[in-house]
């Protein structure tokens, strides 16, 4: 939603509704902005620990969507990393609440210890693994040409994925997922997002321009 991006780029105390007034279902977008100088692997790493939590809990717990997605993307110097899904209308603020709830989670009050550390490594051995394959190196040698990288900037970017620690999954994971940071952005009935949300104690809901 690239249009949602200035509204994403500074977190606001207040939650941001496009209307899209008798929509069946909720867009939910969970966003913030990230600095350049941030770990873009050790964040990659992070999303992909949130998006498993999010998905065993939105999809397979609680029925409540198909997908979560959390992306990191290029953004004014620094990116923009959002989390998104889809949900039942009348399943807004119960799959809101869950969403932040895990976020919250990840702050290393509950995903800490073995679990984190199991969870950041698997993810990490499959990112390496995905550079194993013939025709994955061929694309990315391809990207760095295109992108004008030296030749040997995909070897140095494994050296760096291999070197991340748990200590850096775990950092990214608390500086970059607080739910209180985050700009939440809501498409969907005007109506039954307000009576659903606004219990949530969020802050107050903003009806932004139906154009966008």
């Amino acid at each position: 939603m690239p249009a949602l991006a200035p509204e994403l780029a500074t977190a606001r105390r207040e939650v941001l509704v496009v209307p899209r007034p008798g929509l069946a279902q909720t867009a939910i977008v969970v966003g913030r902005a990230i600095p350049g100088d941030a770990d873009d692997l050790a964040l990659e790493l992070a999303s992909a620990v949130v998006g498993s939590a999010l998905r065993e809990v939105l999809r397979r717990d609680r029925g409540d969507t198909y997908s979560v997605a959390v992306s990191h993307a290029p953004a004014q110097g620094g990116g923009l990393l959002a989390i998104e899904t889809q949900v039942d209308a009348a399943a807004t603020g119960a799959s809101l609440r869950a969403l932040l709830s895990q976020l919250k989670a990840a702050q290393g009050r509950f995903l800490t210890g073995e679990v984190l550390r199991l969870l950041g490594r698997a993810f990490q051995v499959e990112r390496m693994l995905e550079h194993q394959r013939l025709g994955a190196v061929v694309e990315a040698v391809a990207r760095l040409h295109v992108a004008g990288q030296p030749d040997d900037a995909l070897a140095a970017e494994l050296r760096r994925l291999g070197g991340v620690r748990d200590d850096d999954v775990e950092r990214a994971l608390s500086r970059w997922f607080e739910p209180a940071a985050m700009q939440v952005v809501l498409v969907g009935d005007p109506e039954t997002i307000r009576a659903q949300v606004e219990p949530l104690g969020l802050g107050p809901l903003k009806v932004i321009d139906a154009e966008l």
